[in-house]
C-alpha cells in the first residue's frame, strides 16, 4: 500500500476518533435527543399521505437507569383540555445500559382531518389513539420542531419540550420555541406540545 493512502487512512479514522470523543455525552447526562430528517418513519408518512410527523433519535447512555416519560399537552384558547394529556407512553430501566433508537409524534389524517395520534419510542408504541375534536380542520396549521438540528441532552429529573403543532384564526405565526409558550397559549386557538422528561426513578 502507499504511503500517502496510508497517511489518507489512518488521518481519516483519527478525525472520525476525535468526532466521536468531542461528542460524547456528559457523565450524568441521561438522554440525548436530536432531530431526524428522512427517517424511515418520515418516508413512510410522506408515502402513504398519512399526516405529520416529528420524527428524533434518542439515545440513553444509561439506559438501565434511566426511566422515560413522553407526552402530548393540549391547550385550547390558553386552557389545558381536559383530556390532557391527549396522548402519553413511559418506559425504562431496560435490560441493556445504553439504548439509541426513533422517538416520535404522529398525527393521522383520516378523511381529510386529523383525528389520531401515534406517539413511539425505542420498544415501545402507543398505536393509534383517537382525538376526533382536538384539530380543527377548518384553521390554518404551523408545525415545528424546537430543537431544531442541534443536540438537546437532559439529566435526572429534566423535562424539555420537543415539538409544537398551532391554530389560530389569523393564520398568523411568530416564532415558537419553550420560551414563548405562554405567549403561543395566549394567541392560539389550538396549541399541542410534545414533551419528555427523563429520570432515575419511576414516578409512579
Amino acid at each position: 500500500m502507499k504511503t500517502g493512502l496510508k497517511l489518507l487512512i489512518v488521518c481519516s479514522v483519527l478525525i472520525m476518533l476525535l468526532g466521536g470523543c468531542s461528542s460524547r455525552p456528559e457523565a450524568d447526562t441521561l438522554a440525548v435527543i436530536q432531530a431526524q430528517k428522512g427517517s424511515e418513519y418520515a418516508e413512510m408518512f410522506n408515502a402513504l399521505s398519512l399526516g405529520n410527523i416529528f420524527d428524533y433519535n434518542l439515545s440513553l447512555p444509561h439506559a438501565d437507569k434511566t426511566w422515560v416519560e413522553v407526552w402530548v399537552e393540549g391547550y385550547k384558547k390558553g386552557k389545558k383540555m381536559q383530556e390532557s394529556p391527549l396522548i402519553s407512553l413511559s418506559y425504562g430501566f431496560a435490560p441493556s445500559k445504553t439504548s439509541a433508537g426513533a422517538l416520535g409524534w404522529g398525527i393521522v389524517k383520516e378523511g381529510g382531518a386529523q383525528k389520531s395520534m401515534i406517539l413511539y419510542a425505542p420498544g415501545v408504541s402507543t398505536g393509534l389513539n383517537s382525538v376526533p375534536d382536538v384539530i380543527d380542520k377548518n384553521l390554518s396549521s404551523m408545525m415545528g420542531s424546537v430543537i431544531g438540528d442541534q443536540k438537546l441532552e437532559l439529566k435526572a429529573g429534566e423535562s424539555a419540550i420537543l415539538a409544537v403543532w398551532r391554530q389560530n384564526e389569523s393564520g398568523g405565526y411568530h416564532t415558537y420555541g419553550p420560551e414563548q409558550l405562554e405567549e403561543m397559549l395566549q394567541t392560539d386557538t389550538v396549541t399541542l406540545v410534545l414533551k419528555i422528561k427523563v429520570d432515575t426513578k419511576n414516578p409512579k
